[in-house]
């Protein structure tokens, strides 16, 4: 921080490429409107309580949790999880999706 500014992080979007790649993964860890709402018992996306301090406690993730759950937790509930449970729970289902470089934190978190 300089003079009490932050430093600008430059903005790069997606190619086409890119955001066709990523909404394949997302389809293949069935990370769809959907499937969160059956998973979460909700009849459309709009009921989810997106403020934090509205919301239940989050849900108990069983032990080997799978990609969804993963997802809904990082995406949606804004929760952190251990590094390695993701990497595990996505390459179940993306076996291309694998471990981080060294050097990046012990866990995962959306925000």
């Amino acid at each position: 921080m300089l003079n009490g500014a932050f430093p600008s992080i430059p903005l790069r979007l997606g190619t086409d490429d890119e955001f066709a790649a990523l909404r394949s993964a997302l389809n293949a860890a069935c990370y769809t409107e959907p499937a969160i709402c059956e998973r979460l018992s909700l009849q459309k996306i709009s009921q989810f309580q997106f403020v934090t301090e509205r919301r239940s406690p989050p849900r108990t993730l069983t032990e080997n949790p799978d990609c969804l759950d993963l997802l809904i937790r990082l995406f949606l509930e804004n929760e952190s999880l251990d590094r390695d449970t993701v990497c595990e729970g996505l390459a179940r289902r993306l076996p291309w999706c694998g471990r981080p470089e060294r050097g990046h934190t012990d866990r995962a978190h959306a925000g």
